[in-house]
C-alpha cells in the first residue's frame, strides 16, 4: 500500500445492501426457503449497526439512516422469526 488516498467505497456497499434487501424480501415473497429472510434481516441490521459506529467515528451527521434501516431490518427480523413466520410452500 502506498498510503495514497483511498477509493470511494460507495458503490460496493450500495450494491451489498441491495443484495441484503433482496435477500430479505425474496425468500418471503417466493416462499423458497423463508428461513432465509430472518436471517437476512439479521446480517442487514448488523452491518447496518457497523454503519452507524463508522459514521459516528467520523462526526458525520447522517446517522439516522442506517439506525432507520437497521432498526426495519431487525423488525423484519423479528416478525418473520417469531411474530408471523412464513410457512414454505407445500411440496407436491
Amino acid at each position: 500500500m502506498d498510503g495514497g488516498p483511498a477509493r470511494p467505497a460507495g458503490p460496493v456497499h450500495r450494491r451489498r445492501q441491495l443484495a441484503g434487501a433482496i435477500g430479505v424480501l425474496l425468500p418471503a415473497l417466493l416462499r423458497v426457503r423463508p428461513v432465509l429472510s430472518p436471517l437476512a434481516g439479521i446480517g442487514l441490521a448488523t452491518v447496518m449497526l457497523l454503519a452507524t459506529g463508522f459514521h459516528i467515528m467520523r462526526a458525520e451527521y447522517g446517522v439516522l439512516v442506517p439506525v432507520g434501516l437497521g432498526a426495519l431490518a431487525a423488525f423484519v427480523a423479528w416478525g418473520r422469526l417469531r411474530a408471523l413466520p412464513i410457512a414454505p410452500r407445500a411440496r407436491k
